[in-house]
């Protein structure tokens, strides 16, 4: 298909070929008659089948009929005999016999209207006789003519039939000249609709007597007929009426319709250019006013030679030679008086047909293409100082002959020289810098392909699309919108070769990509390698990798999925966006109200894409080496990769890339899949989906589970750093502390502990779950972990929330000492407090109750810093007169034996009354059996 830039300069293009030119009549009056360049090329050659010379030289005894002629649209040759006719199929090589019950004196064809006979019918041959006509109508998809089962009577004897440009039919008789209407108001078969062809009155004119030599033809808008004294000419649309009867004074033998128009409001203007032709060659042209102007014949004839109109021209004609005359085709577009407008070629042998270009001789059929060349650039294109004379004359018009010329085959596109020589002239000629020849290539590739344009795909024929394939491809190197619409009408071609029937399209249709629903359907059931050799620059790769991939993803084996994924590995990135495009919105559509379903439950067959089908097969990695070429929305592409990132190998598949936001994705939905691996048929050695892989496998393929801090990425680091200080989810933000011990950081990762301690919004027991991990790296935060427990034994005591972690002064003030915990106030002073008397008066509250209860309460404490002072403690202790002895508590709480007799001593030798100093030394003495002094 075109782009919007190549669809507005076809658009210019056309544009520029409804433009007015000059008309025919006018260049026809130019002051040189003709040249007699070769205007004519044959460019194949076929024997005639032996039966059918037999059958042809037999009619050629009756000159009188027209029993053999071309069906060019189907490149078909018939020939009568008697009451057969036998058609003969060009390329094909095969003869079809048709038989009716009367002899056959001529046949015609037309393309019949829309809707009046079902669509397979691309038109209709009218095989006449004396009494009647036959109807077949051809039906393209199968090649076969079918009867149309309604034969019209003719009321006299039929000389002659001729079809309009709008396939409205007229009819000469021995007495009428007359239309025959075909509608659809009878049927005679209830396989497809027939036509009744009908009488049409008023009757164009009649008369009692017979008609002789009676000449007619028919255009768009006028019917002319012809006789020995008149030339009457009738307007046929919208009614028919007679404008003009123009006396004549002499025999014609051949009559023409050359140029014709009718204003909007339907009033005839001048416009209007009949052509008729004596036995002796010579030409009158006549307007709605008579005779014009006139023209000799380009070779003198005699009366044996007989003259015939063709679509390019007319046809001179006797035993041994033709000579064919035709307009010179440059005149339409730049006039000159001084130049020939016609030109005539000589062909020796008996031309018996001509058609558009196929030439019947009486031994061989033998296919001519219509030359319409610029000769005179060709002449001059090696000349400097004329080619800089024709550009002046004829502008930038001379970029379009000079890929005329190209296109002919008259000069070689790889002289860069002469086109560099024409760019420079019309550079300096129009001012610009730089010339702009892409529109007169767009205008050349129109030129080529307006035959075909605008005509219904079903009419036409390869032998035409050969022709202009072969101009066009001469133009290659000059713009890529040539091989666009080479590549389109190879589709074309292949779709008439494989018979689909491409109804109401036309090849402009194709080239702008409308009414796809009639065409776009048909790729897939084309041969992929010819589309791929043919069509790649028409019908966009992507359908056709598409294409193959569905039908390898249908195979469902490994070899053909890996297949199908290296199709689609080659889409463009704006198709293979909209795959997984279409993918989400079905994806999020069907999962609504079910977070963790999975694809296999929410596609129904209704709701499938290639990506779900191919996730179904669970070729994971196939699809993360497809998605990691696009650019989507974050999210979107972690809910892809949600689905994707499902084995070891889609997961490093993915991991290949160099996107740090991808690469994130993929750590992300790999993270929402809680890391956990499925079977695939991507990794394993065989797939079977019953057996889902286990940890008993060593192979890292078929783990279960695997942990993402393993994974060896360059963006592993930033991502999981990342989630450290953006992410409340504490799996996510555990990674890169866990990430860094792993990698030997320690340091880094103590710190970055330490990070989630102080900042994150965790509670008191998460702070204290992490100290404890933290102090297996660093001892050095074995008092704030002390302090945190204390901490949250206070936040029980207390009954209040005390989540972030507090200094020892603040939880021995505020909350310890103040609430009278003082158990847990000993334990904080112990880590963190060196003042004695704070200390002493803490232990004095501490130590009050029944002395049986004061050895548990010192035992709880288990004091390990500054509260566990022998100073401090036999100062208090020696006046509760405990019922232990009081070295062996003092041992329990782990004093040494020599510390212990130490401190007695020490204590004995102060200012104490008598008692305390005997209690201290019997206490001693009954415990160790020592005396102290």
């Amino acid at each position: 298909m075109l782009d919007k830039s190549d669809q507005d300069l076809l658009s210019v293009s056309e544009k520029t070929f409804k433009q007015s030119l000059n008309s025919t009549g006018t260049i026809l009056k130019s002051l040189v008659n003709f040249t007699t360049d070769k205007k004519i090329n044959k460019v194949r050659e076929l024997s005639l089948p032996f039966e059918l010379k037999k059958v042809l030289n037999k009619a050629l005894e009756q000159p009188s009929y027209e029993l053999y002629g071309v069906i060019e649209n189907i490149n078909t040759f018939f020939i009568a005999d008697g009451q057969k006719l036998y058609l003969y199929k060009l390329m094909a090589n095969v003869t079809f016999q048709i038989d009716v019950s009367e002899e056959i004196r001529f046949v015609r064809t037309f393309i019949p209207k829309k809707d009046v006979f079902i669509k397979e019918i691309s038109f209709i041959m009218l095989i006449c006789t004396k009494n009647f006509i036959f109807s077949y109508g051809y039906k393209k998809n199968d090649d076969e003519f079918i009867q149309i089962n309604f034969d019209f009577q003719v009321p006299s004897e039929i000389k002659d039939i001729k079809i309009s440009n709008t396939n409205r039919i007229f009819a000469i008789s021995e007495k009428d000249i007359f239309e025959i209407i075909y509608n659809t108001n009878g049927f005679s078969s209830t396989f497809f609709s027939t036509n009744m062809f009908q009488y049409f009155l008023p009757v164009l004119f009649s008369q009692k007597n017979k008609i002789e030599n009676v000449l007619f033809d028919v255009h768009t808008n006028f019917l002319v007929v012809l006789n020995k004294k008149f030339l009457e000419i009738y307007q046929i649309q919208p009614s028919i009426t007679k404008l003009s009867n123009i006396a004549v004074n002499k025999a014609y033998q051949a009559i023409s319709i050359m140029e014709e128009n009718v204003s909007k409001n339907n009033t005839v203007n001048e416009k209007l250019l009949i052509c008729a032709i004596d036995d002796l060659g010579h030409r009158d042209f006549f307007g709605l006013s008579g005779n014009i102007f006139s023209k000799e014949s380009p070779l003198d004839l005699d009366r044996s030679d007989k003259v015939r109109f063709y679509q390019d021209g007319y046809l001179i004609q006797n035993k041994k030679r033709a000579v064919l005359v035709s307009m010179n085709d440059d005149q339409f577009y730049e006039y000159d008086v001084k130049r020939a407008s016609e030109n005539f070629e000589i062909v020796y042998g008996q031309v018996l047909a001509i058609n558009k270009r196929i030439f019947l001789f009486h031994d061989s059929i033998q296919i001519y293409e219509i030359l319409k060349q610029d000769s005179l650039l060709k002449q001059i294109i090696n000349n400097n100082t004329a080619v800089r004379t024709f550009c002046q004359q004829y502008g930038r018009k001379t970029l379009f002959f000079y890929f005329k010329l190209i296109a002919q085959g008259d000069i070689l596109s790889t002289n860069t020289a002469i086109f560099n020589s024409i760019l420079s002239q019309l550079e300096h000629h129009d001012g610009h810098s730089v010339f702009d020849y892409r529109q007169d290539v767009t205008d050349i590739i129109y030129f080529y392909i307006k035959s075909v344009y605008k005509e219904e795909i079903q009419n036409l024929d390869n032998l035409t699309l050969d022709i202009i394939i072969n101009k066009l491809k001469n133009l290659t190197n000059f713009d890529q919108l040539v091989n666009k619409t080479i590549d389109c009408l190879h589709f074309v071609q292949i779709c008439l070769d494989n018979k689909f029937l491409l109804t109401d399209l036309t090849i402009q249709d194709l080239l702008y990509d409308q009414k796809k629903e009639k065409w776009r359907h048909i790729i897939k059931t084309l041969n992929l390698p010819l589309l791929r050799q043919k069509c790649t620059n028409f019908l966009s790769l992507d359908d056709l990798f598409i294409k193959e991939a569905q039908q390898l993803i249908a195979i469902g084996t490994k070899e053909s999925l890996n297949r199908a994924i290296d199709h689609l590995s080659h889409l463009q990135d704006v198709t293979l966006l909209s795959l997984f495009t279409d993918f989400l919105i079905k994806f999020k559509k069907n999962s609504t109200g079910s977070k963790n379903a999975s694809i296999g439950r929410i596609f129904n067959r209704s709701a499938e894409t290639i990506i779900s089908d191919i996730l179904e097969t669970k070729h994971f990695t196939g699809v993360s080496c497809l998605i990691k070429r696009l650019s989507l929305d974050f999210k979107d592409m972690v809910i892809i990769l949600s689905e994707t990132v499902k084995c070891y190998g889609s997961l490093m598949e993915a991991l290949n890339s160099k996107k740090q936001t991808f690469c994130f994705a993929v750590f992300e939905a790999f993270l929402r899949n809680e890391e956990m691996f499925t079977e695939c048929i991507c990794c394993d050695t065989t797939y079977n989906p019953h057996n889902i892989c286990d940890n008993s496998h060593s192979n890292m393929f078929n783990m279960k589970k695997f942990n993402i801090l393993y994974i060896n990425n360059q963006f592993l680091e930033p991502f999981i750093k990342e989630k450290l200080f953006k992410s409340n989810n504490q799996k996510k933000y555990d990674l890169y502390w866990k990430w860094l011990i792993y990698q030997k950081r320690r340091e880094e990762g103590i710190m970055y502990l330490k990070y989630i301690i102080r900042s994150k919004k965790i509670n008191l027991k998460e702070k204290l779950r992490y100290l404890n991990i933290l102090y297996t790296f660093d001892s050095s935060v074995k008092n704030e972990l002390d302090l945190a427990t204390i901490q949250l034994e206070l936040q029980e005591r207390v009954g209040k929330n005390l989540d972030n972690l507090l200094s020892g002064n603040v939880l021995f003030n505020e909350y310890a000492y103040k609430y009278g915990f003082y158990d847990l106030a000993l334990q904080i002073l112990d880590l963190s407090n060196n003042n004695p008397e704070i200390i002493t008066e803490t232990f004095r509250k501490y130590l009050i109750g029944p002395s049986e209860e004061l050895e548990e309460k010192l035992l709880k404490l288990n004091l390990t810093g500054s509260c566990k002072n022998l100073d401090i403690l036999i100062p208090i202790l020696s006046k509760k007169r405990l019922g232990t002895n009081l070295c062996e508590i003092l041992e329990k709480m782990k004093f040494s034996k020599a510390k212990i007799i130490e401190a007695i001593k020490k204590e004995s030798k102060g200012e104490l009354p008598t008692d305390k100093k005997e209690y201290l030394q019997s206490s001693a003495e009954r415990y160790y059996g020592i005396h102290l002094y």
